[in-house]
């Protein structure tokens, strides 16, 4: 996560953006747009992800979350290391 902008206050609703590296359209193949979206239903079921909103384009994601318990820093923590999930298939 950026230095410049963090998740400090918990209780608000946070606009967030990220791309997949090198702007690769991966999400315009069915298994990996399903692996974002799954993960999202996790981090709302398993880490109390409170998701308001959320547009999923070719190449990146932006979301409109808050929390009910879970460090929202840790949740974004989780769900932007999924990228890198998706850079070791394309290799």
């Amino acid at each position: 996560m950026s230095k410049k902008y963090k998740l400090t206050e918990n209780s608000k609703l946070y606009f967030v953006s990220f791309a997949i590296t090198n702007w690769l359209d991966l999400f315009i193949r069915n298994g990996y747009r399903n692996v974002m979206i799954e993960s999202l239903k996790h981090c709302q079921k398993e880490k109390d992800l409170e998701l308001y909103g959320w547009c999923l384009m070719a190449s990146y994601v932006h979301l409109k979350i808050g929390f009910r318990g879970n460090a929202l820093s840790n949740i974004m923590r989780d769900l932007r290391d999924i990228p890198l999930v998706f850079r070791c298939f394309i290799k």
